[in-house]
């Protein structure tokens, strides 16, 4: 497996993702915006949060930040599907 550079400021970006480690699409219907097929990347080496990208590509939202608390990851985010574990 290649081992990307991580940037250290591209958390700041909504679409710039860092050594992203997992992601999913959800066949499903969104339960925000109601569309299926989007993306869910957990950016998570260098950026401790899962981003959120239509079927399109279009951003949608992301949470997550480094950390321990509440809505942060100590770790790297795992993404798991619904009906899926």
């Amino acid at each position: 497996m290649r081992q990307l550079r991580c940037r250290p400021n591209a958390n700041k970006s909504k679409t710039l993702l860092n050594n992203p480690a997992d992601l999913g699409v959800d066949k499903e219907a969104d339960p925000v915006t109601g569309q299926r097929g989007n993306v869910y990347i957990a950016d998570g080496y260098g950026n401790h949060r899962v981003v959120v990208f239509d079927a399109n590509g279009k951003y949608v939202r992301q949470w997550g930040s480094p950390g321990n608390g509440p809505g942060q990851f100590g770790a790297r985010p795992a993404v798991h599907r619904r009906g899926h574990g």
